[in-house]
């Protein structure tokens, strides 16, 4: 349970001397750093067609990027930019490696880039209600100006009893140019005036007529929950989107979530 506080700043290789309590100092170390390429962006899931990929080199009189099966590429300068993605199925993964050699020897390492389905844009702006305390038995939404509703409002989707530890979320989307929504329950209870907005916003009643901000739905808990209630959309293998699955192996996009299955 011991830990230092939020340490931001660091923008190249540091060093802590730690306390064992809550603090840390930045000490001078004299060491070698070695070689290595970085890239930008650092694997993970991309939805283009194609990513345009940037690779530094740090600390190296040599290195390399390859690219799949291909052939390496040496690296001229500190730094190279490539693309990948073209003709990559949905769901397919595509790995790049690096070498490279500087005072401390030759390293390498990969890096792992996933294509996934473009997902839909909102129209409008979804923002969550954090039921947990003052735990209503019917969320209602009024928003303005555009396509103001009139008070109450309208219900709010329950997407989960548990998406996070000991919450309650309910969802509705607001068009766009909404300046301020009061969450309430149809019968008198209900929140101050909500003006500061956001896409994904997360807002807690908190009783009294209080609320507070209480962050936005975008961890993996959340998106994985969410995923969990989303309608299940199948593709082939070649991207086309099929209705009507039979037999066989497809891709399966489920909210966020996308995954190779069998159905027999």
């Amino acid at each position: 349970g011991q830990q230092t506080a939020d340490i931001t700043g660091i923008t190249e290789d540091a060093y802590f001397e730690y306390d064992g309590g809550t603090q840390a100092k930045t000490i001078n170390v004299n060491v070698t750093p070695d070689a290595a390429v970085r890239f930008s962006p650092n694997g993970g899931n991309f939805d283009a067609e194609t990513l345009t990929v940037t690779a530094t080199v740090s600390n190296a009189t040599s290195a390399w990027y390859k690219i799949g099966n291909g052939a390496q590429t040496t690296i001229s300068g500190n730094s190279a930019t490539f693309t990948i993605g073209q003709g990559m199925q949905i769901g397919s993964n595509i790995t790049v490696s690096w070498g490279a050699t500087g005072a401390t020897g030759s390293k390498s390492g990969s890096v792992t880039f996933t294509k996934i389905a473009k997902q839909e844009e909102p129209d409008g702006m979804t923002i969550y209600y954090d039921n947990s305390i003052t735990n209503w038995s019917s969320v209602m939404i009024h928003h303005w100006p555009v396509d103001a509703t009139t008070w109450p409002g309208v219900a709010m989707e329950k997407i989960s009893a548990n998406v996070r530890a000991a919450t309650e979320l309910y969802r509705y989307t607001v068009p766009t140019g909404t300046e301020g929504v009061v969450f309430n329950n149809g019968s008198g209870d209900q929140t101050n005036d909500i003006t500061s907005l956001r896409h994904n916003g997360i807002y807690k009643g908190t009783g009294n007529r209080n609320w507070e901000d209480a962050g936005s739905f975008s961890g993996i808990a959340d998106i994985e929950a969410a995923d969990e209630l989303a309608p299940a959309e199948f593709y082939n293998l070649q991207g086309i989107r099929v209705e009507n699955p039979g037999t066989g192996m497809y891709i399966m996009r489920q909210g966020k979530t996308v995954r190779k299955v069998y159905i027999r």
